[in-house]
């Protein structure tokens, strides 16, 4: 068994373990459906137990079971799939993003004693972020579609699960800066108030406030880069004054976008940026997937221009793990692809044709309630793919990933039309409403003038 103890520094929470399950080499294995099962190899985390007796353990234990590990699991299952086939990514150190001196030589990973230059889809980041040098202040980059989100989630599944595991210790939770608009708002009330807005609770209580306090609510943070430019470099300001307080602390961001607003996470001890794939690592991953696209690979040299770096520095299409799966899932020899725009249009028109709708209506796995009660009264993948074009400009002028329906804004319209319905439909309601308190009002001054 080995051990590593840490001690943070202003923490309550002393003498945790990461340890090392070496005796047999045995797999833990956690699951809460048949779907979303995930083995863990030989990593499991013990946490020292937290002296406070102010902060609610039910309540997080509840929220970590019932919520926090169903979500983190369903969305590694619905972005690697039932089997859960996480690629092998390479992994370089970035030191002069964080803390850490520029003069410090990079190197590869040492993990278990053997230095690696490549995250094993077994172990992911537990043991970077374990380590003594990084004290659980980690940064992760990468490339769009390289696998940073992924491997953020990976490395909450296993700290929940070690949470769980080891009861009143750390209260490992995924939060998305995205949501962060108050430039003044330091992090520590923006966590509070996620928290609440989240997952409810009692504010008289000072229910999530109690852990700050006393330290054990452990943040793991996605979407930096979606702020915008100038609310990325702000945010990023009050991450380093709130991580210079606090004993934990992990972000994602993508690479270009945290280079360009320039600003280094200096309270953060680590960070790793998220390489693109190698030929092995390609071949590797296709000869389990789709063997004939990566022997087509070494033919068609059309193709294999998608592996080449873009002239703005971007890694080619195939060399990021996203658009390898997706390439390796759409991929037909009758009918093969050769540029980004034509990998795309056979993506898109698979996933909106009639069979795959009528196969996802079969399978009906999350019991889903659709829109259109069959097939018929569902548009057409024609009318489907233009709204799909118009939301992903729309994300893209709006510097957004992902897609939220409360997050669409009026001035998303574009024709003169649909602007001028928009505002007629307001017009009525905004009318409907007044006249509805103008009658209120009316009626009941007309009720006194009777009943004097």
């Amino acid at each position: 068994m080995a051990a590593q103890d840490q001690r943070f520094e202003n923490s309550q929470i002393e003498n945790s373990q990461v340890q090392l399950d070496q005796a047999g080499r045995d797999a833990v294995s956690f699951q809460n459906s048949y779907d979303n099962q995930v083995t863990i190899n030989n990593a499991f985390l013990q946490f020292g137990t937290s002296a406070s007796s102010t902060v609610n353990w039910d309540w997080a234990r509840r929220l970590l079971k019932e919520k926090q590990l169903p979500e983190i699991r369903k969305r590694l299952t619905d972005t690697l799939g039932r089997q859960r086939a996480l690629m092998s990514v390479g992994l370089k150190e970035q030191l002069n993003w964080v803390s850490r001196s520029p003069l410090e030589p990079e190197r590869k990973l040492d993990i278990e004693g053997k230095v690696e230059g490549t995250l094993d889809p077994r172990k992911l980041l537990i043991e970077t972020f374990s380590r003594d040098d990084i004290a659980s202040k980690l940064l992760i980059l990468g490339a769009p579609g390289a696998g940073k989100t992924t491997a953020l989630l990976s490395l909450a599944e296993q700290l929940v699960c070690g949470a769980l595991n080891k009861p009143k210790t750390v209260i490992p939770v995924m939060f998305e800066l995205s949501t962060w608009q108050q430039d003044k708002q330091n992090i520590r009330d923006w966590l509070i108030d996620q928290l609440y807005r989240q997952h409810a609770g009692n504010r008289k209580e000072k229910l999530y406030e109690q852990w700050l306090d006393q330290q054990v609510l452990l943040p793991l943070m996605d979407g930096l880069d979606e702020l915008g430019f100038e609310q990325q470099k702000k945010c990023t300001q009050k991450l380093n004054e709130f991580g210079r307080q606090y004993p934990y602390l992990v972000v994602c961001c993508r690479t270009k976008e945290f280079a360009q607003a320039d600003i280094k996470l200096h309270a953060l001890r680590g960070a790793i940026r998220l390489e693109p794939l190698s030929d092995t690592q390609i071949q590797t991953f296709l000869d389990q997937q789709q063997s004939a696209l990566w022997s087509t690979l070494q033919t068609n040299l059309q193709l294999r221009k998608l592996l080449d770096a873009t002239p703005t520095g971007d890694p080619g299409l195939l060399r990021i793990p996203l658009f390898v799966a997706l390439a390796a899932r759409i991929y037909d020899p009758k009918q093969p692809f050769e540029t980004q725009t034509e990998l795309l249009n056979q993506y898109i028109e698979r996933q909106v044709s009639w069979d795959t709708r009528q196969s996802d209506r079969r399978n009906n796995l999350e019991k889903k309630k659709w829109a259109y009660d069959n097939l018929q009264q569902e548009p057409k993948w024609q009318q489907t793919q233009r709204t799909l074009a118009w939301l992903a400009r729309r994300l893209q002028q709006n510097n957004q990933v992902e897609l939220l329906i409360e997050q669409i804004q009026p001035q998303w319209l574009e024709s003169k039309q649909a602007k001028q319905r928009y505002r007629l439909i307001l017009g009525l309601i905004l009318g409907l409403i007044l006249g509805l308190i103008l009658g209120l009002i009316v009626v009941l001054i007309l009720g006194l003038i009777v009943g004097l």
